[in-house]
């Protein structure tokens, strides 16, 4: 039974910090850092008006908030490819000053047509 309340208190506190992040519309963590690097994860990138089923919160970005998440980066940010994040620490060396990779799951179409 405790392992259950556990459970569940991690499921909601994880949502609620995927809609802080998703109501923010800049991801939080950039301004931890550090010499680790981040990796940020998109899921969607789309308008949801355009979307006939319902998506659920901290699942997406529109595309307007995903432009001026990737300019604040552009900005901000030492932005590497995967390849070159990777690549860095698979060899040891160390990431640039506030480096940061995007990847995208799952391979949605928005992906490819609105990011």
């Amino acid at each position: 039974m405790v392992f259950l309340a556990n459970e569940m208190i991690k499921t909601y506190i994880k949502k609620s910090v995927a809609y802080c992040s998703f109501l923010l519309g800049v991801p939080s963590i950039i301004s931890s850092f550090g010499q680790s690097g981040r990796i940020l994860m998109y899921h969607r990138v789309i308008d949801p008006r355009q979307e006939p089923m319902p998506l659920q919160a901290g699942m997406y970005v529109t595309p307007a908030t995903f432009a001026m998440q990737m300019e604040f980066l552009k900005k901000t940010c030492h932005v590497l490819s995967l390849d070159e994040y990777v690549d860095l620490k698979l060899s040891g060396k160390m990431l640039p000053r506030r480096a940061v990779a995007i990847s995208f799951d799952d391979g949605w179409a928005d992906n490819y047509t609105n990011a």
